[in-house]
Formats: C-alpha cells, structure tokens, sequence
C-alpha cells in the first residue's frame, strides 16, 4: 500500500507495521541479543511515543545524555517511569518522564520486553551503563537503527521504506488517537506525546491514573 509514495515525508509507524516488524526481527539471522535490544527500543518508542534520540545514542561509545538503567524505574504495579534527561524541550530541571504500561501475554508489550531486558544485562551491567548497549559496550546508535529498520522492512514496503526513520515511532500512537477522535480527544494525543501548546500541560502535573485512562484509549484505538 506503500509502494507508490514518492516524496520525501515521514511515513508513521503503525501498529500494524510494528507487528510485521516483530515477524521481521524474529526471522532474522541477528544474534539473540541484538533481536533482543531492536525489538524492546522499538516497542518502547512505539508505545512511549519517544524520540529515538531520546533513548538511543547518536555515538557506539555512548554519552551521558542517553538512556541508562538509572533512568528507569520498575514500580510495583507493573508499569515502567522513563525518565528523559534530556528531552528535545526542556520543561524543567529533571527533564520529562514517561509512564510506560504492560499489555498481558503480548509479544509487543514495553514493560515485558524492559524487563527480559534488564534480566539479560543483570549479570553483566550497571546502573550507569547505556539501556540500548551491548555487551561488549557498544551503544546502538540512531543511525543504525534507522538503517537495519530499512532493511528489515523494505521486502515489504519497498521503496517506501526511503521515509522511514526512527522519528517514525514518535507518532504511531498519536496518529491512532486521532483516527478515533470517538474515544480520544486532542487532550489525550498531546498529553501522551509529551506536546506544549501555549504552555497547555506540564506532563509533570498529569496523575498516573491519567496516564493509564489515555493508554487504555490507546489500546482500545489499535487493538
């Protein structure tokens, strides 16, 4: 359905694509690990509607702007906080946070995958080091995300793939959000996405049972 687009704007990473893109890592001839990592920062961007800048490095050697265990926080309820450090707008001196929540018995689930994840690294890692590394400290870089994600992807969508990008995650949620404005309101899209409009909301100040009221809609929205 993509293989007539010609120009040069983003295509959105549906949910349905982040399923075949699941099938895709899976079949792949990748190492465990690397499946591992592809798969958990393409969930956690899909459903945290994430910058891939904001969890991925820009350099293998990695910085201390990127993503580390220390900034993820496992609560008791099964939901994930993500603390941005960093955010591409800063709001205030903790940067922007995240709540992530699990969606049962599925492979796609954020939370699931973090954790499998943060059990894999247990032995071998620390708080400080990078989320999206591997073992042997190399840091997946958003350049390399982007272009193994074109190569996973374009026997599907051929030429289509060319406006692909990381960036493709932030809006996947927030483009189904607006499909169904019969469940969801401009409120929700711009809560979930982290969005300032006229200093509308400081997701700081937006409750957790808030949040988990929009990712139900969410759900309700792609399921």
């Amino acid at each position: 359905m993509y293989e007539l687009i010609k120009n040069k704007s983003k295509l959105v990473m549906t949910f349905q694509m982040l399923k075949i893109l699941g099938h895709k890592i899976s079949k792949s001839d990748w190492t465990e690990e690397k499946k591992r990592l592809f798969w958990t920062a393409s969930c956690l961007a899909y459903f945290g509607s994430f910058r891939m800048g904001e969890i991925l490095s820009t350099d293998k050697k990695g910085s201390f702007e990127n993503l580390k265990w220390s900034d993820v926080k496992f609560r008791k309820d099964n939901s994930v906080l993500i603390n941005i450090r960093f955010p591409k707008v800063i709001k205030n001196a903790n940067g922007d946070f995240a709540d992530i929540f699990p969606i049962e018995n599925e492979s796609f689930c954020p939370v699931k995958n973090l954790k499998a994840l943060a059990k894999f690294k247990e032995k071998i890692g620390s708080k400080n080091d990078h989320v999206f590394s591997f073992s042997n400290g190399a840091c997946i870089t958003t350049k390399d995300f982007t272009a193994e994600l074109k190569k996973l992807l374009e026997p599907v969508f051929g030429i289509a793939v060319a406006n692909l990008s990381g960036h493709s995650f932030r809006a996947g949620i927030p483009a189904a959000l607006c499909n169904r404005p019969d469940i969801a309101n401009e409120d929700d899209v711009k809560s979930w996405g982290r969005w300032s409009s006229e200093s509308y909301k400081v997701y700081t100040k937006l409750k957790l049972t808030a949040r988990k009221m929009i990712f139900d809609k969410i759900m309700c929205a792609i399921m």
